[in-house]
C-alpha cells in the first residue's frame, strides 16, 4: 500500500502471531500460550501439534511421554512457514544392527556334530564285529574300534557342554570340560596300547575308560535333571553313559558266566551312540533351550 503524503510503499499488514491457547482450545485460557497444561482433554486440534495419543499422555501420565514420543516420534510446526515436519523415532542402541540370531548356527552346529558322532560309531561297529584274532590277547583292530568309540563320545561331550545341555552354571561347564579331557586321556590310553600292547598299557587303559565314565554319567545326569534340551536329546546321553550297568546285570542273569557279557556291551554302545549321533543330525532343534 501507498502513503498519499510521501508516496512511499508501506506494510500494513499484521504480523500473524503463534495461536494460543484461544485460537486453539477455548476462551476460558485466553491469552496464555499453548501448553500441556493449558489444553483441555480432549482438544481437537491438538493433533496439528503433536499427535494425540502422545498429547493425552501429556496431559493424564507425564512418565509415560518418553516412551510414546520413542515409539511414535513428534511432530512440530513452523508457524512462520506453516510447515510441518516428522521428528523419527530414535534408532535403538542396545541391540547390535546386524545381529544374528543364534539358533539356526547352533542347529548347524549340531548337526553336522551328529554326524560326525554317526560315522565314528558306524566304524566303531565295524571294527568290533570283525573276527579277533586266534590265540591273541591284543588286537589292533580293537584298539582302532575304542580310538573311534572315545571319539564319538568326545564330540558328545562337546555338543552336550557348548550347546547348553548342562544349562548356564560355569561350574557345570567346568565339569564338561573336564570330562572332555579325562575322554582325550583315555583316548590316548588306547593309542599308546595299539602301539605297544602290554598289560600295563591294558590295565591304564581300563582304568581310564571307568574314570572317564564316570564323569561323564555325572554330566549325562545333568542334562537329563536340567531339562534346556527336550525329547531323546535329553534323555539318550543318560542312557548311554549307563553303560556299566549292562555288563553286570547279564553277568547276574548268566550266574556269573560271561560268554554274552561282552556281545552285549558292545551291542549297547553301539546302538546307544549311534541314536545320540542320528538325533543329533536328524533333530538339532532339540538341543535349543526349553521354553518353559
Amino acid at each position: 500500500m501507498t502513503d498519499i503524503a510521501t508516496g512511499e510503499a508501506r506494510n500494513t499488514l499484521a504480523p500473524v502471531a503463534a495461536p494460543t491457547v484461544t485460537d486453539m482450545c477455548s476462551s476460558s485460557q485466553a491469552g496464555r500460550p499453548l501448553s500441556a497444561g493449558n489444553c483441555p482433554d480432549p482438544v481437537p486440534f491438538c493433533g496439528d501439534i503433536v499427535p494425540l495419543k502422545a498429547w493425552r499422555a501429556v496431559t493424564v501420565r507425564p512418565g509415560r511421554m518418553a516412551a510414546i514420543v520413542a515409539s511414535v516420534g513428534t511432530t512440530s510446526t513452523d508457524w512462520s512457514t506453516m510447515n510441518t515436519s516428522t521428528i523419527p523415532r530414535a534408532a535403538r542402541t542396545d541391540v547390535p544392527a546386524h545381529s544374528e540370531p543364534k539358533a539356526p548356527q547352533q542347529r548347524q552346529a549340531v548337526r553336522a556334530g551328529g554326524l560326525a558322532i554317526t560315522a565314528l560309531v558306524v566304524v566303531f561297529g565295524v571294527l568290533v564285529a570283525l573276527p579277533w584274532p586266534e590265540g591273541e590277547r591284543y588286537s589292533l583292530t580293537g584298539a582302532l574300534a575304542a580310538i573311534a568309540l572315545e571319539l564319538a563320545i568326545v564330540g558328545v561331550l562337546l555338543i552336550v557342554t557348548l550347546a547348553g545341555g548342562v544349562g548356564r552354571s560355569s561350574g557345570w561347564r567346568a565339569m564338561g570340560a573336564v570330562a572332555i579331557v579325562l575322554s582325550l586321556g583315555t583316548m590316548a590310553t588306547s593309542i599308546t596300547h595299539a602301539i605297544a600292547p602290554s598289560e600295563t598299557s591294558l590295565t591304564v587303559s581300563n582304568t581310564a575308560m571307568f574314570v572317564t565314565a564316570a564323569a561323564t554319567f555325572a554330566v549325562a545326569l545333568r542334562v537329563a535333571l536340567n531339562g534346556s534340551w527336550r525329547g531323546a536329546a535329553r534323555a539318550l546321553p543318560l542312557v548311554a553313559a549307563s553303560w556299566p550297568l549292562i555288563p553286570f546285570i547279564v553277568t547276574v542273569l548268566e550266574q556269573g558266566d560271561q560268554p554274552l557279557a561282552w556281545p552285549a556291551y558292545m551291542t549297547f554302545m553301539t546302538l546307544s551312540h549311534l541314536a545320540i549321533g542320528l538325533t543329533f543330525a536328524i533333530s538339532p532343534q532339540l538341543t535349543e533351550r526349553a521354553r518353559r
